[in-house]
């Protein structure tokens, strides 16, 4: 039996389990998913699967075969080919497992890392050493600082970066609305560090065993997440964590300022609302406006001052479309097509499309797109290296500013 995240596989009895609770993976995907294991860190080339998967008489459609059944593993593992939590893709290479990996009895195994050089400007070096003094070695989280204003033209708009040390074996990272607290998943629970102490203080958040997908609190008090098929909030000043309601899914959350929280957990698609103080989850919205192919709705992100709900409309867990949901409820509208995260910060839409963030002018009380969308950055630190991937955005309101978290790159 092996571990990884809130995940366990015995490949004697062909069982994958979360939290405890068995997963479904068909018997393709789960020898990928042992080919992957047996090599964790190293690349493992397509050719080597064809091999495992069919033997060499086998007439078959190898390239798109292979892609669906790398796109169940990933749907079992709710991962995804844009934001891998488990496992990263080589172009046209093969693929890699990226996670701690351990045995049953065994502490996991680092995740593959390497350090990538500071980005931030030498002016500002002093600063970004005193927010880092003290952190554990180990793997890095690259902070990307984008700074927008309304009256700059896309010439003068700025990109600022920071190596931050967080200990080893991080995940999920997300960060408050005022940019001032990172939460993230490390060894198989949540911890977290706030960004405006000199010193680097990283502090577990008691039971949060088997946690993914946190998200803050508007005033970020409360971090909630998901674990055990559960819906959960836990105080980040430390305390008892508290079961919100069922959450068969775990597909992204958001805490909206009127009191609520609107989650990917249902098993038909559709976003539903919790009360912050638990109970039944009620529709926030279903699928009858989608295209046929649509299955689920992810990803859901709070406009300020309870505009609206952003969310990713698509199929599986990789990219679809980037739509809005107004306040109060009405029909969803298309903002941008082949998109897996999005964000609205200070006049813009910030989003992913592949490994290459893009910015529209956006009008939030419209809810539309006021112009073009533009190249804003390259998701990568230096040739030879794999992209970074962008894992969470929050808008820090006193800066207009957006702090953009990324996982380091690998060598």
């Amino acid at each position: 039996m092996l571990r990884f995240g809130p995940f366990e596989v015995n490949f004697e009895n062909g069982e994958l389990r979360k939290s405890g609770v068995r997963v479904r993976i068909q018997e393709q995907p789960l020898r990928i998913l042992q080919t992957l294991l047996e090599r964790p860190g190293e690349l493992v080339t397509r050719e080597e699967l064809r091999g495992r998967l069919w033997p060499s008489d086998t007439f078959v459609d190898f390239e798109r075969s292979l892609n669906a059944a790398m796109g169940k593993l990933r749907q079992s593992l709710n991962d995804s080919a844009n934001r891998p939590r488990y496992i990263e893709t080589t172009a046209r290479k093969g693929y890699r497992f990226i996670a701690a990996v351990a045995g049953p009895d065994t502490a996991p195994l680092p995740a593959v890392v390497a350090e990538s050089p500071p980005l931030l400007p030498s002016r500002n070096a002093s600063l970004w050493q005193r927010l880092a003094a003290g952190a554990a070695l180990g793997i890095l989280l690259l902070v990307v600082l984008a700074v927008w204003s309304r009256a700059r033209t896309n010439s003068e708009r700025q990109v600022l970066a920071l190596d931050l040390e967080v200990g080893s074996n991080v995940s999920q990272p997300a960060i408050s609305k005022d940019g001032m607290t990172l939460v993230f998943v490390t060894g198989g629970s949540l911890a977290i560090r706030r960004l405006g102490l000199a010193e680097a203080t990283i502090t577990s958040l008691a039971g949060t065993d088997g946690a993914s997908a946190p998200f803050f609190s508007p005033d970020a008090k409360w971090v909630g997440y998901f674990a055990g098929h559960e819906l959960r909030k836990v105080p980040t000043a430390g305390g008892e964590s508290i079961r919100l309601c069922a959450a068969p899914y775990d597909r992204g959350a958001t805490w909206t300022d009127d009191g609520h929280i609107i989650a990917a957990l249902s098993a038909s698609g559709e976003l539903s609302r919790v009360p912050i103080a638990g109970g039944t989850p009620q529709p926030f919205d279903d699928l009858s406006g989608d295209a046929p192919e649509v299955t689920n709705h992810r990803s859901p992100v709070a406009l300020p001052d309870g505009k609206g709900v952003l969310f990713v409309s698509g199929a599986g867990v990789a990219t679809g479309r980037l739509r809005v949901r107004p306040r109060g409820g009405g029909p969803a509208r298309t903002l941008v097509e082949n998109a897996s995260t999005g964000r609205y910060v200070a006049g813009f839409l910030l989003f992913n499309r592949g490994e290459t963030m893009f910015a529209a002018p956006m009008d939030v009380d419209r809810l539309e797109l006021t112009g073009p969308e533009s190249f804003c950055r390259r998701c990568c630190s230096s040739e030879g290296r794999r992209p970074i991937r962008l894992s969470a955005t929050a808008v820090a309101n006193s800066l207009q500013a957006m702090w953009s978290l990324r996982t380091t790159c690998i060598a």
